[in-house]
């Protein structure tokens, strides 16, 4: 069995390392995956599956040292590589994002294949022609 979950994960460590200053119970880590979490059925590691790139948490030299620093921080919501759902069928995994669908090994989280959806494609929330949103295909 196989135990996947859509997850981001954040570091209170490394935001202190990228010069977060602030030390309240309501301070915020600095990001550094979103994607997919596979474990066992005995919650042991399988691997990690994600549709970012490996810099895409990189951190701008801009970023840091100010009282906006949390806000600051790149969201994998608005990237189009942010994955929302998986599927499993047969020995493989697929992992859903606006941009791409993923096919991913069971054993490892390897990737077996990818299909692009709408890379680099622009919308707005509303297109003014038809009020829907739309993608570039």
């Amino acid at each position: 069995g196989i135990f996947a979950v859509p997850a981001q994960l954040a570091s209170l460590s490394l935001a202190k390392e990228r010069g977060s200053t602030d030390t309240s119970e309501w301070a915020t880590g600095a990001n550094y995956f979103q994607g997919l979490l596979m474990l066992d059925v005995a919650l042991n590691p399988l691997g990690n599956v994600t549709h970012l790139d490996s810099e895409f948490w990189d951190e701008d030299e801009d970023d840091n040292n100010n009282y906006w620093w949390a806000y600051a921080q790149r969201s994998s919501t608005s990237s189009g590589g942010h994955v929302t759902r998986s599927l499993r069928r047969g020995d493989a995994v697929y992992t859903f994002s606006d941009n791409l669908v993923g096919k991913n090994s069971l054993d490892d989280g390897r990737p077996l294949g990818t299909a692009s959806l709408a890379v680099n494609a622009t919308y707005s929330e509303y297109d003014d022609d038809y009020g829907y949103w739309y993608y570039v295909w």
